[in-house]
């Protein structure tokens, strides 16, 4: 999942709508302000989805709620870029869908961190330069 995401996490039978931010250790789960308010909400989310509670996971959280959910605001690498920026900066000889391809591929992998900021239509992607100048190089050694 994008650093940024808002989910909704089932665990021990309770939905919690939580936001992946940057960890030590990667990526983890961290509760929106408002996540108890947000529990019964959440719960008919993922019934409307055919989710039953008694599998602990993530899942997808609907716009209306991701709206809902407060939280601090993220913060993003000072050199972010946009994503669909981002294939052409990788992949510059490339065809665009199978630059779009390789780009999936790697933040697929792990080799790409990709963080969200926004809800629905809404939601902007952005990566690191740092981390895409990084990524070529390797690619070229």
């Amino acid at each position: 999942m994008d650093i940024g995401m808002i989910v909704i996490q089932v665990a021990n039978g309770t939905p919690i709508v939580v936001r992946c931010e940057a960890g030590a250790d990667g990526t983890r789960p961290v509760p929106a302000g408002n996540a108890h308010e947000l529990a019964d909400q959440a719960a008919r989310c993922l019934e409307a989805q055919g989710v039953m509670l008694d599998v602990d996971s993530f899942y997808l959280c609907c716009d209306e709620l991701q709206s809902a959910a407060h939280f601090e605001p993220l913060p993003l690498p000072d050199d972010a870029m946009p994503y669909h920026t981002a294939r052409s900066f990788l992949y510059p000889d490339v065809s665009p869908n199978d630059s779009w391809k390789l780009l999936h591929e790697d933040r697929k992998a792990g080799r790409l961190t990709v963080y969200r900021v926004g809800v629905g239509i809404d939601t902007r992607q952005y990566v690191s330069k740092a981390e895409l100048v990084r990524l070529a190089e390797d690619r070229r050694l």
